[in-house]
């Protein structure tokens, strides 16, 4: 009994502050949607809050009206208004409306309309107006591109690396703006 008191008085102090939301579609939550969450975020169907450090969890869609820091685990959805930092594990749709800063494994679509850094390794889709790293996707899609695009289909209006993949595509190049297999260019 003591201890079911202990782990009660816990958790509530957790939650009291700001460090668990339990989510099932927003505002039916702990917190509010204007609320900051520091530790753990877990949603059902749509849970939406301001700014997220830590763990995010969600079935379906996370919303961060601000910025995320921290680990992302599963959701058809995560949409992030402003920065993203952190890692992203089985995901379905990342979209960032700022810049991010992550490895991403195992997500559908990472669309990024600021500038990305990081990895995206084993997406479907990769997306960033400018993109710093490694992407491996089956379609990868950058306006600035400055690493390596490994994938199917690769496409950058402005590359500063290599290009590895079925059909590879750089605006910029000098030469041959269009190769199979492998494709690069380098700015000087």
């Amino acid at each position: 009994m003591k201890k079911a008191l202990f782990m009660l008085a816990i958790c509530t102090s957790m939650i009291m502050a700001n460090k668990v939301e339990l989510g099932l579609v927003s505002p039916i939550q702990i917190g509010g949607p204007t609320e900051n969450v520091d530790g753990l975020r877990l949603g059902l169907l749509y849970t939406k809050n301001n700014r997220v450090n830590g763990v995010d969890i969600n079935l379906f869609v996370g919303h961060t009206t601000s910025d995320f820091d921290g680990f992302r685990f599963w959701g058809l959805a995560n949409i992030n208004e402003g920065s993203t930092s952190g890692f992203s594990l089985f995901t379905g749709v990342n979209l960032t409306g700022g810049n991010s800063d992550m490895i991403s494994l195992g997500s559908w679509a990472n669309i990024t309309q600021g500038s990305a850094q990081g990895a995206r390794i084993f997406s479907v889709v990769n997306y960033a107006d400018s993109f710093e790293g490694f992407d491996w996707g089956f379609v990868n899609i950058g306006q600035r591109v400055t690493g390596i695009q490994f994938g199917v289909i690769n496409y950058a209006t402005q590359l500063d690396g290599i290009q590895i993949g079925l059909g590879n595509i750089a605006r910029n190049s000098a030469v041959f703006p269009v190769l199979p297999l492998v494709n690069f260019s380098k700015s000087f």
